[in-house]
């Protein structure tokens, strides 16, 4: 008898075990999808960036003087090396978090790093999305209108325009990945109160 009830302790252990692992497969699924409710748009968007890089890089002979090909050299970088930074720093922050793997203490600490990096980012946004247009404003103009901006002030009125328009898809970008960091943040709560895995 003894044996009989070792033995079926034995699989309920197991089967428990094999609960709490598809629980955390399951888990780490829907973080990936909500993971990807970021990274995908981040993708999209650096796409775009290194396509409008291509086309300053491209017609950079368009230029004409030294101040609007520095300025379009300037764009070039920055359409490049922020996409990049943003793609790098993404693709860290997804992989960091291994619901499967990790223990649930290791999961909170890591998703506490993501979401004070997601703080700092927000801040560094509005920056970022303002100060673009100055620097894309002139090769752009150069290129598309053959509008020098430093010698033809014309164009400027149109900037305050241009700055609401980053200024809202700014606020409205970040308050969708906020969205789903919450919602990533929710999903971690629960593991802990359905599972107890403190």
């Amino acid at each position: 008898m003894k044996s009989i009830w070792s033995d079926m302790s034995d699989q309920v252990d197991n089967n428990q075990q094999l609960t709490d692992e598809n629980i955390r497969r399951m888990i780490q699924e829907q973080y990936k999808q909500k993971a990807n409710r970021i990274i995908i748009p981040e993708i999209i968007g650096s796409l775009i960036c290194f396509g409008f890089a291509g086309i300053f890089l491209f017609n950079f002979n368009q230029l004409g003087d030294w101040m609007n090909m520095g300025a379009g050299a300037l764009a070039i970088i920055f359409l490049i090396s922020l996409p990049l930074f943003s793609l790098v720093k993404m693709n860290r922050w997804s992989r960091k978090i291994n619901i499967t793997e990790n223990t649930y203490q290791q999961t909170i600490v890591d998703f506490t790093k993501v979401k004070r990096n997601f703080a700092k980012m927000k801040r560094y946004s509005y920056g970022l999305g303002i100060g673009s247009i100055f620097i894309i404003l002139p090769p752009m103009a150069k290129i598309w209108k053959d509008v020098n901006v430093f010698t033809n002030p014309d164009i400027w009125y149109k900037v305050p325009f241009g700055l609401l328009g980053i200024i809202v898809f700014v606020f409205l970008t970040m308050r969708f990945y906020g969205s789903s960091i919450h919602q990533i943040d929710e999903m971690l709560q629960d593991l802990e109160e359905d599972n107890g895995m403190v």
